[in-house]
């Protein structure tokens, strides 16, 4: 296995496995993952993470999401929109309302979006994911599952 340098600073990294807060590279306030692979820098700077812990986590983090009972923020809004790929306008023709409605939501303008709007964000997004995984004939049940129980308000715990 070849072991990256530290983008930043050149360094070979050393190959670390523990628990990483990855919610700023999702654009969201905490993703906590466990048992999460890393290559860290030993000067202190980002840890590289595999292309495909990284595609793991986002997809169980999108699962677990739209399975919580929690009312939505807008940095939930804004991860489950990107994840499915959809821009603003796209987003709010599938959900019946306006892009200017969207974009509030998204940028915190509405701190908790209402519970009938979240069960419609998150019914949307199910739908979509559930098709994406009947065509890659992948279970998201054992995601959702197995990471709803330590979410939290603004953090979600992923256990790889």
């Amino acid at each position: 296995m070849l072991t990256p340098n530290c983008p930043v600073c050149g360094t070979k990294t050393n190959r670390e496995v523990g628990e990483r807060n990855v919610g700023p590279l999702l654009g969201l306030r905490s993703v906590v993952v466990t048992n999460l692979p890393a290559f860290v820098c030993p000067q202190g700077h980002d840890a590289v993470i595999s292309g495909k812990d990284l595609r793991e986590i986002t997809l169980r983090l999108a699962a677990t999401m739209t399975r919580d009972i929690d009312r939505l923020g807008g940095y939930e809004v804004r991860y489950l929109r990107k994840y499915i790929q959809e821009t603003q306008e796209e987003f709010a023709k599938r959900l019946g309302t306006s892009r200017a409605a969207v974009s509030k939501w998204e940028k915190d303008l509405v701190k908790e979006l209402d519970p009938i709007t979240s069960y419609a964000i998150r019914s949307a997004v199910a739908s979509v994911l559930n098709q994406r995984a009947k065509k890659k004939k992948l279970d998201l049940e054992p995601y959702a599952l197995r990471d709803e129980a330590h979410r939290r308000r603004n953090e979600y715990r992923v256990d790889i």
